[in-house]
């Protein structure tokens, strides 16, 4: 009995088991634009600009406080190398990839009409987009 009354207290003054850590990279959340190359030259864009995506697919593009209008909906896939993210707007799909390293997202998608998505993270030739975002963080 008093092994039972024992085992019972250890098991109940036991840390409990966390929950395992999300699978693959997580893009949810809202990011802050701080770089936007495109043809391979920085545009100097990037200023006020941020992508906020949400748990239900969509994402929203805001410019300073207003959100732009247009439907967006993204799509990702971390198992492929590197990992592919699908952005939608007005219709229109952008082919891309994305990395997440700390509090930086790397996207680098097609901007021209062609379906390939990029191979790397080099700079962003004709064609390609790459936007560079830290998370915002909540207040």
């Amino acid at each position: 009995m008093h092994a039972l009354l024992l085992g019972l207290a250890l098991a109940t003054g036991a840390p409990a088991l966390k929950d395992p850590p999300p699978k693959g990279p997580v893009v949810v959340g809202r990011w802050e634009a701080t770089q936007v190359v495109i043809g391979g030259q920085d545009t100097g864009q990037h200023t006020g600009l941020e992508y906020a995506f949400d748990p239900a697919g969509g994402w929203t593009i805001y410019r300073g406080a207003k959100a732009l209008d247009g439907p967006r909906s993204f799509t990702t896939d971390s198992k492929l190398k590197p990992a592919a993210m699908d952005l939608t707007e007005n219709g229109r799909t952008y082919p891309g990839i994305f990395k997440i390293e700390g509090d930086t997202l790397t996207l680098l998608f097609r901007t021209d009409g062609k379906a390939d998505r990029p191979a790397g993270f080099d700079d962003a030739p004709d064609g390609l987009m790459k936007v560079v975002m830290k998370r915002v963080k909540a207040d």
